[in-house]
């Protein structure tokens, strides 16, 4: 026998999710994504918190508040931990050289494209963000599938374009694909690269939102979250609200 109660639309136990274990902010940005609240209250929600300041203008870039007075302040205080090289120190350092390069381009590839979907970020800081990840790009990098270059290189040359970005990301287009089809990529971390692009289709591959969308509803965990159940309650809301941007057809 059929079970008689009404499904639970995903997006809506997506959001459930996101209330029971996100930060202010996070339950702001899902609650506007199922048109429960304005952009402006994930504004006030970012101005009470200290700290984090890449989180924080990520999620106004989430609601379409890129050029918003926050933001500003946000981009400064990010330029500021620019390195001479033009990257962005890393999260945490590597266990050998390899591995921290791995961890400065990953985080580097997000800190400037973040910074370039806002009006406030100097050209200067760009051009160094880019210059040193084309320093150290190569096609072995992105090869393998390997997720973190893949991510890290759309995300910087889909907002800033520079000579490099027509071979890289043809080639992390083809690679994206490659890692989804053959499941090395579960979708919400295909969402995520959708998602830090603000786009519904990239370079180098027909892949699109379109057809990632029901992918992620299939995705979706019993508990709402996406990814595994036993990772880090940050790391399942951020790929949650991915899958909600995508759902919603938000973003700037």
């Amino acid at each position: 026998m059929s079970d008689p109660r009404p499904k639970v639309p995903a997006p809506v136990r997506a959001r459930r999710f996101v209330e029971s274990h996100g930060e202010a902010r996070d339950r702001a940005v899902a609650a506007v994504m199922v048109g429960a609240a304005q952009p402006e209250q994930v504004a006030q929600a970012v101005a009470g918190e200290v700290g984090e300041p890449l989180a924080r203008l990520h999620a106004l870039l989430f609601v379409g508040l890129g050029a918003h007075p926050q933001s500003e302040a946000l981009v400064a205080e990010l330029e500021r931990t620019q390195r001479d090289d033009g990257s962005f120190a890393g999260r945490q350092e590597g266990p050998d050289a390899e591995d921290e390069l791995a961890e400065r381009i990953s985080y580097t590839g997000e800190v400037a494209g973040v910074l370039a979907r806002t009006p406030y970020a100097r050209r200067s800081t760009l051009d160094r963000a880019a210059a040193f990840m084309g320093a150290h790009w190569s096609v072995e990098r992105v090869q393998g599938p390997t997720y973190e270059p893949i991510l890290a290189y759309f995300e910087l040359l889909a907002s800033h374009p520079t000579d490099l970005a027509d071979e890289a990301l043809q080639w992390c287009g083809r690679e994206l694909e490659r890692g989804f089809r053959t499941g090395v990529f579960d979708a919400a971390r295909v969402a995520r690269v959708f998602v830090r692009c603000a786009a519904r289709a990239l370079p180098g591959t027909p892949l699109g939102v379109d057809e990632l969308a029901p992918s992620l509803v299939a995705a979706q965990a019993e508990d709402g979250g996406f990814g595994p159940t036993d990772a880090p309650a940050g790391d399942r809301v951020a790929a949650t609200i991915d899958a909600l941007v995508v759902w919603s057809g938000g973003q700037d």
